[in-house]
C-alpha cells in the first residue's frame, strides 16, 4: 500500500505531463538502445553459500 502522501502526488500529474515528459526523453533512450556494444563486458557471479554441515554444502549461483 502506497502512503497517502505520495497518492496525492500521483493525483495530481497529468496525462499531458507525462507524454511530454516521454516526448523529451524518447530520443535519449532510443539513442541508449542503438549505442555500439563494447567487445568484453564484465560478469558478475553473486554466490551465496548455506553450509548445512560440515560435509554439505548448497550453493545458490545468482548471475547479474
Amino acid at each position: 500500500m502506497l502512503p497517502a502522501s505520495l497518492l496525492k502526488i500521483i493525483d495530481t500529474i497529468s496525462e499531458g505531463f507525462i507524454s511530454d515528459v516521454t516526448e523529451k526523453i524518447l530520443s535519449r533512450i532510443e539513442e541508449w538502445k542503438n549505442r555500439p556494444l563494447s567487445a568484453i563486458y564484465p560478469i558478475i557471479l553473486l554466490i551465496q553459500g548455506i553450509f548445512l554441515s560440515e560435509m554439505i554444502v548448497l550453493f545458490d549461483y545468482s548471475g547479474v
